[in-house]
């Protein structure tokens, strides 16, 4: 045991202090090297997206140089009848799907129709209850000890019957009309089908073609067209090529649904009278051209 006169105490206590004091600046030392790992990660994540770009940058160059070179250039859009046909059962398919009632209408309808069936189980509950109510007060006399219990249990029944038959009720209508859109949709859809799974079916393997298509030239290093080139870059940018291939797919394909055979302007035109589908197509294609832009060089 110490007391305060006692010199050990005065030499624990500075020990510990100089200890706790090595703690601190330990610590501080740890955190100092924290920052400066953090800082380190922070240059190399800016090195990597200056080596992405320098390499973009090569590759345009490459491609302009490799056209000067007479580099031969990529048909993307050949004759092909088979590859017209399979456009044209998929716009088939397409403009019968799109008459169909849409999906969140039909799952609308669905849930209507769900609730009140519920309600109808509730019911029918509701009066098997209030019937056993009934019959155990009427079995019984007035005089007799359980009949009290009888009265509030019959009470207690009959209000739950009134707010579920109220229920019921006012869900009836929506759910009649449910009934109807469920099975006008599902006569459409039965009659329909074939069209719509063969537009389907035939889009699966248009994609594939096109995108096919395009990764052979990439990868045999043709020019591709100034459509493409000078919409998504010449090339599919380092870290992005999937994306990339998306992109031109999906412009290669509006292209070739639409018959689009401008050598420069991506998208073309869009007639005045153009569908509702066409349309929507053709700015989900501008949006995409503009994503793409921040990837090529000197965006950003």
């Amino acid at each position: 045991m110490y007391d305060d006169g006692d010199p050990r105490l005065h030499r624990d206590i500075s020990s510990l202090t100089s200890d706790l004091d090595d703690v601190h600046s330990d610590v501080r030392q740890l955190q100092n090297e924290v920052a400066d790992l953090n800082e380190i990660g922070r240059r190399v994540d800016d090195l990597e997206v200056g080596i992405q770009r320098l390499q973009t940058s090569v590759d345009w160059l490459e491609s302009h140089v490799r056209s000067f070179d007479g580099a031969p250039e990529a048909n993307l859009q050949p004759e092909d009848e088979e590859l017209d046909a399979m456009v044209r059962v998929i716009e088939a398919g397409a403009a019968v799907e799109a008459q169909l009632r849409p999906e969140h209408e039909v799952s609308a309808a669905r849930r209507d129709v769900d609730v009140h069936a519920q309600y109808a189980r509730e019911h029918q509950t509701a009066v098997a209850t209030l019937l056993d109510s009934c019959t155990a007060l009427t079995d019984l006399d007035w005089k007799h000890p359980d009949h009290t219990d009888a009265r509030s249990a019959y009470r207690t029944a009959k209000s739950d019957w009134e707010e579920v038959t109220s229920r019921l009720t006012s869900t009836t209508p929506a759910a009649n009309a449910g009934r109807v859109i469920l099975a006008d949709d599902q006569v459409a859809r039965t009659a329909s089908i074939d069209t719509v799974v063969a537009g389907r079916d035939n889009e699966a393997r248009l994609l594939i073609r096109l995108r096919t298509r395009i990764s052979d030239a990439v990868s045999t290093r043709q020019l591709l067209p100034i459509w493409l080139s000078a919409t998504l870059g010449p090339m599919p940018p380092r870290g992005r090529v999937d994306e990339w291939l998306e992109a031109a797919t999906d412009l290669l394909r509006y292209r070739v649904t639409y018959e689009i055979h401008d050598p420069v302007a991506p998208v073309g035109p869009v007639p005045p009278d153009a569908s509702p589908r066409r349309r929507t197509r053709a700015a989900q294609l501008r949006h995409t051209a503009t994503k793409v832009a921040a990837w090529r060089p000197g965006s950003g």
